[in-house]
């Protein structure tokens, strides 16, 4: 081997130590850089983080208990509204029976009636006017109305038949009278008194209205009880007169009955009627019963 090829092996010998140490010491600086960043960098950021973390799980615990507060103050406030309404249904059924009229074994509605929605919140129209009366009872729609004589309807509403039809015109606890109730109405006012009426007239002094009576009555049980008549289906629309009349419940379909509280030759009484739905479109009173 010459001093040629030796000097040429020696040279590739050097650059291949160079080359070596050199992919070495990239090799360990990468080492080094990665080792670096798992223990010196990433320890202040993972602290970071877990504070983060930490401080998201303190809001969100707050949260959901704010949320949970929340509802359950929501359902104490609906828990608590309800059992209100309760009790004041509870205490309104108390001062009503407080007021009620007892006759017999029944019990009577001290007033009549003035609503003006059935009691399921439906509300009932209202006829201020003969055409709309009428339009009402044409489509078959409950309706009430005043009396022509007392403009704010203080002695009470007239309705028409239809909003006795729907079975929903009493305050829920009271009804309608049937044709039963009126005859032990009756006949237990009769046992008293041949001349029932009279225990009912009012003998209210200040009711110019109680001239139509032409004998007085004594209002012994307090029904006070006052001549206004009714509403008619004609085109005269009012009776006044020295009578009455009350709507009833019929058990007959398409019909429905009456309770009229009249007088006749100087003689009080009652007496009750049936009358078809085609032929019903009047105006009358309502008294509850138990």
């Amino acid at each position: 081997m010459d001093a040629g090829t030796n000097s040429s092996m020696y040279i590739d010998f050097i650059f291949y130590r160079m080359i070596s140490k050199t992919v070495n010491g990239f090799a360990i600086f990468i080492g080094l850089l990665f080792l670096f960043a798992q223990t010196g960098f990433s320890q202040p950021i993972d602290k970071k983080c877990k504070e983060i973390y930490a401080n998201y799980l303190e809001k969100d615990s707050l949260l959901k208990v704010t949320h949970f507060v929340n509802d359950s103050l929501v359902k104490v406030n609906n828990d608590l509204h309800m059992a209100m309404n309760k009790l004041q249904g509870q205490l309104d059924a108390i001062e009503r029976d407080a007021k009620l009229i007892k006759i017999g074994n029944q019990k009577w509605d001290n007033d009549n009636l003035k609503v003006t929605s059935l009691n399921d919140g439906t509300p009932i129209f209202f006829a201020d006017t003969r055409s709309k009366w009428d339009s009402l009872f044409r489509i078959g729609e409950p309706a009430y109305c005043f009396h022509k004589i007392d403009s704010t309807g203080n002695y009470g509403y007239l309705y028409n038949y239809y909003a006795v039809e729907s079975g929903k015109l009493a305050s829920i606890g009271m009804r309608i009278p049937t044709k039963a109730d009126i005859k032990e109405f009756i006949d237990y006012l009769d046992l008293e008194n041949a001349k029932s009426a009279m225990l009912l007239k009012s003998n209210d002094t200040t009711s110019v209205i109680l001239t139509n009576w032409k004998t007085k009555g004594t209002d012994k049980y307090g029904m006070n009880i006052k001549p206004f008549g009714f509403r008619l289906d004609d085109s005269k629309e009012w009776y006044f007169g020295n009578k009455v009349y009350y709507w009833c419940q019929s058990n007959e379909p398409k019909k429905i009955d009456m309770m009229v509280i009249t007088e006749i030759n100087d003689d009080p009484f009652l007496f009750d009627k049936t009358v078809e739905e085609k032929n019903s479109n009047y105006g009358l009173f309502v008294r509850c019963i138990k």
